[in-house]
Order: C-alpha cells, then sequence, then structure tokens
C-alpha cells in the first residue's frame, strides 16, 4: 500500500513540473514611431508588427501636457482597411477613443482577429502641436496596453517598443513651410487645416511604403493553436493517468478492508 501511495505522490510530482503555459504563448508586437516631427508638430503612429491578431483592446495614452496639445486621435490606416475587410465578410468591428481626457482611452473590437491588409498595419494615429524647438522623446507619450485579448477571450502578452528614427519616406516634408504660416504657434485651432493635410499624406506614405503581407500572418496564429492543441492533450493525458492511478488505489485499499474483516 505504501508503494502505491508512494507512486501516486511521484505522479503528482511529475505532472507538477510540466510547463502548463499554452494560453501565454499568445503575443502581439506594437511599435510607436514617428510618422512626421515639424518645429511645431508631431504624428504619430501605433503599429502592429505580428504576433496573434487581437480581437479585443485597450490602451491608454498618455501624453506630457507642457511639451504637448493633442490636436487628434483616430483609427489608423491599417485599421479602417481591416474594418472594410470584416464588413466585406460579413464580420463586426467596435472601435471608440475618448481624446477628451489624458490619458485617451483607444478601445477595440473584432470577431475575428486583427490582420494587416494590403500591408497596412497601423492601428491608431496621432497627431500633436508641440512646443517650438524641442524634440520628441518617449516620456513624452506613454501607452498602457490595459486588456488585449484573442477571440476566444484569451490574454494575448504584449511587447512595445518605440521607434525615434527619422520619418519614413513618403510622410509630410513641411518643416519650413509650417514655420511660416504658423510661428511659436501651438493653439490646436489655428492649425486644424494643417493637421487635416499632413494626416493625409502620412497615412498615403505608409500604405505606399509598406509591402504586402498576405499569407505571412496566419503562421503565427497557426503555430499557437498548435502549441495549444499538444498542450491539451499532454493535460487529458495525465488527467487519465492521476484518474486511473486513484483508481487502482481505491480498489487496493477495499481488497485489503474486505481481507482484514
Amino acid at each position: 500500500m505504501k508503494k502505491i501511495i508512494s507512486v501516486v505522490i511521484s505522479l503528482f510530482m511529475v505532472l507538477s513540473l510540466i510547463p502548463f503555459t499554452a494560453s501565454a504563448a499568445d503575443e502581439i508586437d506594437f511599435t510607436l514611431r514617428i510618422s512626421s516631427e515639424t518645429d511645431n508638430e508631431l504624428t504619430l503612429v501605433l503599429d502592429y508588427d505580428g504576433g496573434t491578431g487581437f480581437s479585443a483592446l485597450d490602451i491608454d495614452v498618455s501624453y506630457d501636457r507642457v511639451r504637448l496639445e493633442l490636436k487628434s486621435c483616430e483609427k489608423g490606416a491599417g485599421y479602417v482597411a481591416f474594418e472594410k475587410y470584416l464588413n466585406d465578410n460579413d464580420a463586426l468591428s467596435i472601435c471608440s477613443i475618448n481624446q477628451n481626457q489624458n490619458p485617451v482611452k483607444v478601445s477595440m473590437a473584432n470577431t475575428i482577429g486583427f490582420k494587416a491588409i494590403d500591408g497596412k498595419k497601423s492601428v491608431i494615429t496621432l497627431t500633436f502641436a508641440k512646443v517650438p524647438g524641442t524634440k520628441f522623446a518617449e516620456e513624452d507619450v506613454t501607452l498602457d496596453f490595459t486588456n488585449c485579448q484573442t477571440a476566444s477571450f484569451e490574454n494575448i502578452a504584449v511587447n512595445f517598443d518605440y521607434d525615434l528614427t527619422a520619418p519614413v519616406q513618403g510622410a509630410t516634408e513641411k518643416t519650413e513651410q509650417d514655420a511660416t504660416e504658423y510661428p511659436q504657434q501651438t493653439s490646436a485651432d489655428n492649425v486644424d487645416e494643417a493637421v487635416d493635410s499632413e494626416i493625409g499624406d502620412s497615412v498615403e506614405g505608409e500604405a505606399q511604403q509598406t509591402p504586402a503581407q498576405s499569407g505571412s500572418e496566419d503562421e503565427p496564429a497557426e503555430k499557437n493553436d498548435t502549441d495549444d492543441g499538444n498542450s491539451k492533450t499532454v493535460i487529458i493525458i495525465a488527467a487519465v493517468a492521476v484518474l486511473v492511478v486513484g483508481a487502482a488505489v481505491i480498489v487496493l485499499f477495499v481488497i485489503k478492508s474486505k481481507k482484514k474483516k
């Protein structure tokens, strides 16, 4: 009897060492990059750089009120293209952006998981008026990903980074013109038309520069599905083994009790 109990304990110890990390294998990569920066204006874009496509995403965007003044926070060209793809395939999408507070509240939800359509991967676009003579730094804008889940409500680990390199080719290059038209100007009311023009140019430049990635985005998801299946199989086998051993212990205990009687 003692040997059987020792075997059961040993089995539980072995099971405790199995790394049940299937759900944690879901990861997603985001990058906040500079789309354009002039002496008095800044446009930032949050890009989806691969990984598990999100079906629910909540972000708090905080910014330095002293150095920056938010002019707009909008859906990126990538998410706009994705919404069109959803509509064409009878899928659903919801997007809510509350930019009347700091931090800005961004909430997105869809039924199939985000993917870059025709290489367009921008999720949100942020445009700021900034203090002339200053340069954007990471501490000026911070993002807190409060929720990121799959369509099956599994949490996705978020990997986030900044890209402070020079703006991509094709973004607006209107530094001298802006300095002439809006000298020392940081008021959102006086540069609305310029912002509209620059956001349009930035989105168009992004669409031209990012190559199509058809088929590449489904591979990580398929790999995660395989890992999930393997892990679930291990869990089922382990559970069956525990039940079998437990049943054997009970049977032996009953037989031994009858012999004593």
